[in-house]
């Protein structure tokens, strides 16, 4: 699992502790990619378990740190999270079980954040997100939006996407009326306009593999 995280510790920290709650003892690794943000660095490396935190002194955006928590991670499975997720029992059960519906080489498992069907939070192949991603968790193109939609017409367009209703991530956002705006939305609806720009121009374009991959077969 890959997850971003800046200026939110409490938030961070709680969602860390719940997610190796669900484990139920699975070998798994999180990744916590933490951006100039010490007292976050400092609260998840002191949580027991297979917790690995990879620090910046400089604010390097959400694209660039998933895509450098890809590049750390060893699973055959990579799990895209977000200190605002909030995971369910059984989750984990749930998302293997809907990969197993998929072609051989498994493609994208979508979370039910309990708002939407479409994939704010999800569960990939390797093997999918070196074929069809292109090597890459999130485009660095998107600032801190739009990264979902790409994904999702990824996936959908190669037949490669599932939808998992039990595999319960409650995404906690501020859109959906579930906590308060803070500085990280912020940042966001500030970019917002320019990545739906990026988005719309990557899809009449067929979402080209125009960039450095994290990873590569």
């Amino acid at each position: 699992m890959v997850l971003p995280t800046t200026g939110r510790p409490e938030r961070a920290e709680r969602c860390v502790r719940r997610l190796l709650k669900t484990l139920d003892g699975r070998d798994a690794e999180v990744i916590c990619v933490v951006d100039a943000d010490a007292d976050t660095r400092e609260r998840l490396a002191a949580i027991c378990g297979p917790v690995r935190v990879l620090y910046s002194d400089q604010y390097r955006g959400k694209s660039k740190a998933w895509n450098d928590g890809l590049a750390a991670a060893d699973g055959a499975y990579i799990v895209s999270a977000a200190d605002d997720v909030w995971f369910g029992d059984g989750w984990l059960d749930a998302a293997l079980a809907a990969m197993a519906t998929l072609p051989e080489g498994g493609g994208l498992v979508g979370f039910n954040d309990t708002h939407t069907q479409k994939p704010t939070h999800w569960m990939a192949t390797r093997w999918w997100i070196i074929n069809g991603m292109g090597g890459v968790m999130a485009w660095e193109f998107y600032a801190t939006s739009h990264n979902d939609l790409e994904t999702h017409q990824r996936a959908l367009q190669a037949g490669r996407y599932v939808w998992a209703k039990n595999a319960v991530a409650r995404h906690d956002h501020f859109i959906f009326g579930t906590r308060r705006q803070d500085h990280t939305d912020r940042r966001w609806l500030s970019e917002w306009q320019a990545s739906r720009a990026t988005y719309e121009r990557r899809k009449a374009a067929g979402f080209p593999n125009d960039y450095e991959a994290a990873i590569r077969g």
